[in-house]
Formats: C-alpha cells, sequence, structure tokens
C-alpha cells in the first residue's frame, strides 16, 4: 500500500507485482479516496473496510480484493520486527527530510491464497515486510534511498539462517 501527500495532492493505494515462476509478470493498482481509510493509532491497522492489513509481533495479516486481485495472506514472524535505532533517520543537517522505517517481517513463512487475473492459487513459503515513509519537501532534492536486505544462500538450514540473519540486521 501507499499514501501520497503533497499540497492538495493527497491519496491512498493499492500497488501489486506478482511475478510466477516462468518470470511473468502481473499488476495490479487501486486507488482509494482518503475519506475511506481508518487506521488504528496503537497497532499496524489500515483499512479501506475491504482491504486492510493487521498485525503485530510475531503475526501479521494482509486482505486485498480489488478489482483483478485477491489476496489472504498470514505471514508468521521466524524473525522478531526490527527496526534501526528508534527508526528514524535523518538525511539533511535541518532535519527537513527524513525517513522511519520499521520491518515489521524480516522473515517469515507465509501461507494463504492469491488471485491475479481469473486464477486463484495457494501460497506457502517465505516473506518479507515493511513499513517505510520518506518525508521531505518537493522543493528539495531527494536524498539517496537505500535498503537493506539479506539472504543466505539457497540450502542453508534454517536454524543456521536465522543466526546469520539476526546477527547481520543487528550489526547494521
Amino acid at each position: 500500500g501507499f499514501r501520497t501527500k503533497s499540497g492538495f495532492i493527497k491519496r491512498w493505494g493499492i500497488y501489486v507485482v506478482v511475478t510466477d515462476s516462468a518470470g511473468n509478470s502481473y499488476f495490479a493498482t487501486l486507488e482509494i479516496k482518503n475519506r475511506d481509510i481508518e487506521f488504528a493509532e496503537d497497532r499496524l491497522y489500515i483499512t479501506d473496510g475491504t482491504n486492510w492489513i493487521e498485525g503485530g509481533g510475531m503475526k501479521y495479516r494482509v486482505h486485498y480484493d480489488f478489482e483483478g486481485f485477491y489476496c489472504d495472506l498470514t505471514f508468521d514472524n521466524i524473525l522478531p520486527p526490527w527496526k534501526p535505532g528508534d527508526g528514524k533517520e535523518v538525511f539533511t543537517e535541518d532535519g527537513d527530510v527524513f525517513e522511519r522505517r520499521t520491518v515489521n517481517t524480516p522473515w517469515a513463512d507465509v501461507t494463504g491464497v492469491i488471485r491475479y487475473g481469473d486464477t486463484f492459487h495457494d501460497v506457502k513459503g517465505e516473506g518479507y515486510g515493511e513499513y517505510y515513509i520518506l518525508i521531505g519537501s518537493f522543493r528539495r532534492m531527494n536524498p539517496e534511498l537505500h535498503a537493506l536486505r539479506l539472504f543466505s544462500p539457497p540450502g542453508t538450514p534454517r536454524e543456521e539462517r536465522s543466526e546469520e540473519h539476526t546477527s547481520q540486521l543487528q550489526s547494521h
């Protein structure tokens, strides 16, 4: 999901990209009116009445249902949520441009179902999820954005990946 707010432009939306095992990609988007959005102040919960994301701690759920796309997914975290320091990184000396980032799902088992086009697919795999917001003025040059994603080599036993992944996250 996304939210854009700049001057008089304020909108919410969902942007989905699905790539299948053959390398084919499917895209779907939904624009949501500001008045339809509700969210909780004390936990991760955002909805437009039909589509929603919620969770906390070690479990997150995503449910989207709009033209051309449906998903009902559960993320059971293997690693706990993580954020760098207090989650805020300032890019300018005056603090005018900064980001907030929380990796709510550094590594999770994902189960559920998705539909893109007219076909439903069972989901059983692993996933990643983060909350990210960049605050800054369009009058200023946007800073270089960066993201950290760590992956162990294929075939690495889960218990070894967990230790490696955790220590790398904590050292950055």
